[in-house]
Formats: structure tokens, C-alpha cells, sequence
């Protein structure tokens, strides 16, 4: 283990991604976690960007609980998804 760095949430993405072409490149890790993307360089945090809430389509957050609660199977789901 060479760094811990605590998340405010738990994260639900990674990427690994260059930000320049400088020589040697040394590649920066960005982190999706919450309403929050973390960039990470050389093991340190770099940059933490907060994304703007985004309101739900009541349909689509429908189809999301029903899909949780076990009311519809995945196919159903998808297919109510892509027709929202």
C-alpha cells in the first residue's frame, strides 16, 4: 500500500487518463464517488470537481425502483428504459 486517501462516498468509478503530453507521461486516475469526481496524480489528490444535481425522470426513477424491488426483471426493465 503506498497512499490511503479517504473518499467522501463510496465510489462507484474509475479511469485511468493522461492530462498532457509531457515526457514521460505519468497517468492520472480520475474517481467518481457521490456527486464528486476525484483526480488523482503521483499517488496525491490532484482536483476534485463537483457535479451539479440532475433531476430524475419520474419515469425512468420509477422503472429504477421497481428493478430494485424486484417487481420487473432486467429485460422488462431495459426495454421500459429505452422506450422512457
Amino acid at each position: 500500500l503506498a497512499s490511503e486517501h479517504v473518499l467522501l462516498d463510496r465510489p462507484v468509478s474509475m479511469c485511468a487518463f493522461y492530462t498532457d503530453e509531457n515526457s514521460p507521461r505519468s497517468p492520472a486516475l480520475g474517481v467518481a464517488a457521490g456527486p464528486f469526481v476525484f483526480v488523482y496524480r503521483n499517488l496525491r489528490p490532484y482536483f476534485k470537481y463537483t457535479v451539479p444535481p440532475v433531476e430524475l425522470d419520474p419515469v425512468e426513477l420509477d422503472v429504477w425502483r421497481n428493478l430494485a424491488s424486484e417487481e420487473c426483471d432486467p429485460s422488462t426493465a431495459a426495454e421500459l428504459l429505452v422506450t422512457a
